[in-house]
C-alpha cells in the first residue's frame, strides 16, 4: 500500500470513533443543544447518546462523505446545527490521526521491507563468503585467524587507551589532595601530646583547670586522636584505589627488561610475609634454571601482591592455613602458580571474579580490582590468569607469561 492509497482511503464511523469517550462527547452535545441528541451510524444505529423519536437528523459528513447522522428534536434545529459542527471538526481532526497513522505504517512497511530484503542480501553474501572461506587452506586460515585477532587488540588499545587518559587526570587531582591531607593529619596527631602537656601544668583548683574540666578537654583530646586515625586509615584506602585504578588502566608503564621472575616472586613474597597474619603458612617453590622474562616488573608485581594476598585472606582464620607459590619452565612459557587451602570460591560466582568492583568481601576489605587489574596487566604481557577453585578446599590461580612476548 503506498502512501497516497493509505491517506485517502474512505473511513467508516466505528473506524474514526475507535478509542474516543464517544459517550462523554455525546454528553457534551446534549449540554450545549440542551436537548438529549443521539449519534447514528448510516445504517440508523445509535453509536453514542439517546433515541430521539420523531427526531430531526443531521447528516455528520467526514469531507462531503457521509459519515453518519446526529438527531435532534425538532425544536432543536439551530442548537444541532452547532453541534453538528462541533462533531464534524472534532471527527475530521479524528480522521487526520488516523490518516496519518495509516501513512506512517505504510512507510514503516516500506522501509522494512526495503531493510529485510537488504538483510536477505546480506544473509546470501554472508553465505557466499562462508563458502570461500572454507575452500580456502588451512595456513591462510590461520593468517586471517591471526588478523582478526590483532585487528581485536588495536580496538581493545584504542577504548583502554580513552579510559587510561581519564583514569591518569583523576589519579593526579586526587594524589595531590591525599598526600597533604595525610600529611596534615600526621602532623595534626603530632600536636596532640602538646594538648596533655598543657593540662599537666594546669594547677587544681584554678580557673584553667575548671574551665578544662568543663569543657570535658581531657575527652576532646582522646577522641580527636581516634578520629585522625580514622581519618589517615580513610585516606589510605583512597591512595590504595588509585593505585589500583592506574593499574587498571596501564598508566605510567616504564619500559620493558630482562627479569629473574623467582627473584620477583622472592621480593614479592618477602614483603607479604611480614605483614600476614599469624598462623598462616607461606612457603615457596622456585624452578631451577628458569630464563630471564621480558616484561613491566613493576606491573607484574603487582600482579603477585594481588594473588598472594587474595591467596592469604582466603585462609586466614582457617586451621593449618596455607599458601604455596610455585614456578616452573614449561617450553615457551613461564609459570606461576599460587595454591591456597582455603575456603574456595563458589561456582555461580567463579565467572564474575574478574569483573570490575565485584567483590565478596566485605565493606572496607576490598573494592574489586586486583583480580581485573591482574588478569589486564598478564594479557598486556601476552599471557593468561587462570583460576580454579572448589568450595571449602582451595583455590589455584596460574599465571602463563610468554617467553616470547606476543604485543
Amino acid at each position: 500500500m503506498n502512501g497516497s492509497i493509505a491517506f485517502d482511503r474512505e473511513l467508516t464511523l466505528p473506524e474514526v470513533v475507535r478509542g474516543l469517550p464517544l459517550d462523554r462527547v455525546a454528553a457534551a452535545l446534549e449540554i450545549l443543544v440542551g436537548a438529549p441528541v443521539g449519534i447514528e451510524d448510516p445504517t440508523g444505529r445509535i453509536v453514542a447518546g439517546h433515541a430521539v423519536p420523531g427526531g430531526q437528523a443531521i447528516p455528520v459528513e467526514l469531507e462531503i462523505e457521509p459519515l453518519g447522522v446526529l438527531r435532534v428534536q425538532a425544536g432543536q434545529l439551530q442548537q444541532g446545527a452547532a453541534a453538528a459542527t462541533l462533531l464534524k471538526l472534532l471527527l475530521h481532526a479524528r480522521a487526520q490521526v488516523i490518516r496519518a497513522g495509516d501513512l506512517h505504517a505504510s512507510a514503516m512497511s516500506t522501509e522494512y521491507d526495503a531493510l529485510r530484503e537488504r538483510h536477505e542480501a546480506l544473509q546470501q553474501s554472508e553465505a557466499r563468503y562462508r563458502e570461500l572461506v572454507q575452500s580456502l587452506e588451512e595456513r591462510v586460515k590461520q593468517q586471517v585467524a591471526l588478523l582478526d585477532e590483532r585487528q581485536r587488540q588495536i580496538y581493545l588499545a584504542e577504548r583502554l587507551a580513552s579510559v587510561g587518559q581519564l583514569a591518569a587526570g583523576i589519579a593526579h587531582e586526587i594524589n595531590n589532595p591525599i598526600g597533604f591531607i595525610l600529611s596534615n593529619l600526621e602532623t595534626g596527631r603530632r600536636y596532640l601530646p602538646k594538648l596533655h602537656e598543657l593540662r599537666a601544668t594546669l594547677t587544681e583548683g584554678t580557673a584553667a583547670a575548671a574551665s578544662w574540666q568543663t569543657l570535658d578537654l581531657d575527652f576532646v583530646a582522646e577522641d580527636l586522636g581516634d578520629l585522625m586515625a580514622d581519618c589517615i586509615v580513610g585516606a589510605q584506602r583512597i591512595a590504595r584505589i588509585v593505585r589500583d585504578v592506574k593499574g587498571f588502566s596501564s598508566i605510567d608503564r616504564p619500559d620493558p627488561e630482562d627479569v629473574d621472575l623467582n627473584a620477583q616472586l622472592a621480593t614479592v613474597v618477602a614483603i607479604i610475609a611480614a605483614q600476614k597474619p599469624a598462623g598462616v603458612a607461606l612457603t615457596e617453590h622456585y624452578a631451577d634454571g628458569m630464563p630471564p622474562l621480558l616484561c613491566l616488573p613493576g606491573h607484574l608485581n603487582q600482579v603477585f601482591v594481588n594473588l598472594i594476598n587474595n591467596a592469604v585472606q582466603s585462609v586466614e582464620g582457617r586451621e593449618g592455613g596455607r599458601v604455596e607459590v610455585h614456578t616452573r619452565h614449561d617450553g615457551a612459557d613461564l609459570r606461576v602458580e599460587v595454591i591456597d587451602n582455603g575456603v574456595g570460591i563458589a561456582p555461580e560466582v567463579l565467572p564474575r571474579v574478574f569483573d570490575p568492583f565485584f567483590t565478596t568481601r566485605g565493606v572496607g576489605r576490598g573494592v574489586g580490582l586486583g583480580l581485573t587489574v591482574a588478569r589486564d596487566i598478564v594479557g598486556a604481557h601476552g599471557g593468561r590468569l587462570v583460576l580454579s577453585s572448589l568450595c571449602g578446599q582451595g583455590t589455584t590461580a596460574s599465571v602463563s607469561l610468554p617467553l616470547t612476548p606476543t604485543r
